[in-house]
């Protein structure tokens, strides 16, 4: 961890550059500054998530689902309101990669499969 400022910078330099690229397709991104978060994934909010996620697959991408607390098995008997920005992201949220150890031609597959999927 002598050089975390270093990985730190490097996920939101990879986190930028994917927010830049993929900013005119159906994606929203949540959150605001990019300067003021770690990164340990790039979580984006997107229209056809299952079939985006399957087509990042098939391309050797690893995308995972963002999970909102309200989908745990042992808190649903207690939930006794609806969330709907929690079902929001758990209908559309996912998660890729943004480590610091992606090469940029590596950010520029993720973007090429991404725009293959939408476009």
């Amino acid at each position: 961890l002598d050089n975390w400022e270093t990985m730190i910078r490097q996920r939101q330099n990879n986190a930028a550059y994917l927010r830049i690229k993929l900013s005119r397709l159906p994606i929203t991104f949540p959150w605001k500054n990019a300067y003021s978060h770690a990164f340990m994934f790039f979580p984006m909010l997107v229209k056809n998530k299952e079939e985006l996620m399957l087509h990042l697959e098939s391309r050797g991408i690893q995308p995972r689902t963002m999970m909102p607390l309200i989908n745990q098995p042992t808190v649903k008997p207690y939930l006794k309101r609806n969330y709907p920005i929690a079902k929001y992201i758990n209908e559309r949220g996912i998660l890729i990669g943004c480590h610091q150890f992606l090469k940029q031609k590596d950010l520029d597959y993720i973007v090429k499969s991404v725009k293959e999927f939408y476009l």
